[in-house]
This record gives structure tokens, C-alpha cells and sequence, in this order.
């Protein structure tokens, strides 16, 4: 629970746990978010719940939340577990009216190897103001030693904006080289 004196209040609960179930490890989670400003009526919420499993060198991933009329903004830094950012462009997070599903599997080919695919769909809005993003990708990652990894994207991003004069929608193909070296 944080109050800053005549700015915000926000609260978060959450629950995790770990099992091995015949060789299968399972990490369920659930957490609830609110975030109250104190000059505004908004009074921001997000759930989400999840489960991750791994067996032998294969794992999955899957998860689902869901934000209030008023917003998603529960957080105070982009990197905190109360909000939902799971993969690359689609975030719940800051998104309004918005429900979003997360999936991903992967493969930990060698040590230093991992090949994943994931994929978000998000839905937003009233069918008056409503955007649905959706997008999926491939992920190769490699980490060369302790402190120095690297990974490399490419994927589709789509979003339906329904609420334009056009009706228009944006497809765009990506990629995404990232080299990382860490003291």
C-alpha cells in the first residue's frame, strides 16, 4: 500500500506458488492492482491471473487480464509486476476497458540456447471506441556467458482501430536485435 499526501493511493495483492506435478513444473499466479488519484475520479484497477509450466527442455506460458473503465495505470515505474507487460508491443497496462491473453511456448534447445513463440491479443473499449492489437512472434535467444546475452525478434503487429473515419488498421512486419552486456 502507498499514499502520497495529496497525489495518489494504490494497493496491490498478489498470490503465486510452485508445484511439480509428474515431472511438470507449474507456477500459477493471480494479482489485483488499484490505483486511486486524488484529483481525479478515476479510480484505475488490474487483475491478472497466469500459469507458467515446464517440462523436460519445453515450457509454456499462458495468461489473461483485465483493466477497468477508468484505466489500467496501477503502477509507478513501467517495470513493476503490478502491471501487465508481458511481451513486446501489446501491454495491458495504461489501457483502458481492455482484456488481454498472453501465450507463449519455448524450447531450451541448449544450455545457452532458447527458441520461443509467443503471441498477444488485446481488446479494448465499447463498440463505439474500441482497438484490438494482436501480434505474434519468434524469439531466439542466446546467452554467450554470464553477463553478455543476446536475442533477436521477428514478428507481426496488427492493430484494428475502429473507432477512425476510415476504419483503417495497421499491419507492420518487425524485427528487433538486442545485445546486452552486463557489469
Amino acid at each position: 500500500y502507498l499514499d502520497l499526501q495529496d497525489i495518489l493511493d494504490t494497493y496491490t495483492l498478489g498470490v503465486s506458488a510452485n508445484y511439480s506435478i509428474a515431472n511438470i513444473k507449474v507456477n500459477p499466479y493471480a494479482r489485483y492492482s488499484s490505483l486511486d488519484l486524488d484529483n481525479s475520479s478515476n479510480k484505475n484497477s488490474l487483475w491478472k491471473l497466469g500459469m507458467d509450466a515446464k517440462t523436460g527442455i519445453f515450457g509454456a506460458y499462458l495468461a489473461y487480464g483485465k483493466t477497468n473503465k477508468e484505466g489500467g495505470i496501477v503502477d509507478l515505474d513501467g517495470s513493476a509486476t503490478t502491471g501487465m507487460d508481458d511481451h513486446w508491443r501489446v501491454t495491458l497496462s495504461g489501457t483502458s476497458d481492455a482484456s488481454v491473453i498472453y501465450a507463449s511456448i519455448n524450447a531450451q534447445v541448449t544450455d545457452k540456447l532458447n527458441i520461443a513463440l509467443k503471441y498477444s491479443d488485446l481488446n479494448a473499449g465499447t463498440s463505439s471506441n474500441s482497438t484490438d492489437q494482436n501480434e505474434i512472434f519468434v524469439q531466439t535467444s542466446y546467452k554467450l556467458s554470464k553477463n553478455f546475452s543476446t536475442y533477436l525478434r521477428l514478428g507481426q503487429y496488427e492493430v484494428k482501430d475502429f473507432y477512425t473515419a476510415d476504419n483503417s488498421d495497421l499491419k507492420s512486419k518487425m524485427g528487433r536485435l538486442h545485445v546486452q552486456y552486463s557489469f
